[in-house]
């Protein structure tokens, strides 16, 4: 199988630099994949391609995971990760929503281990909403 055209980057967190891939055009609401453990943006490359025909969607490497630094002084706490969610958001431009809408403005589609991180993301940034 032939690999999807996709853009690479970096976007610094804190401690670390994360790597991502991204797929598509600007256009409906945007998506971050959010991978689980023991994989990494790589699998989500054919799932990422089918998506991105109508919007952006960014598959990232997780902290210590795939091409993503691992944090110097260990920090892979659940408010480093909500942190390093923000920065991909803050990175591609994906603005908060107003507050008398109805929808998001991105989501997050995230396995059963970042469910907490991407849940923390809500807490930890008021005044921004997101789906997980």
């Amino acid at each position: 199988m032939q690999s999807a055209v996709h853009r690479t980057g970096r976007v610094q967190s804190g401690d670390v630099s994360l790597f991502y891939r991204a797929f598509g055009h600007a256009g409906k609401t945007p998506l971050l994949i959010a991978h689980g453990m023991s994989y990494f943006s790589y699998d989500w490359i054919p799932a990422a391609e089918a998506l991105s025909a109508d919007r952006e969607v960014v598959a990232a490497d997780t902290r210590g995971f795939g091409e993503s630094d691992w944090s110097p002084v260990g920090d892979n706490s659940i408010p480093a990760l909500a942190r390093d969610v923000m920065a991909l958001v803050d990175h591609f431009g994906w603005k908060p929503v107003e507050p008398t809408r109805f929808e998001c403005i991105w989501r997050i589609l995230a396995t059963r281990w970042w469910g907490i991180p991407s849940t923390a993301v809500g807490r930890s940034c008021p005044g921004r909403r997101h789906q997980s």
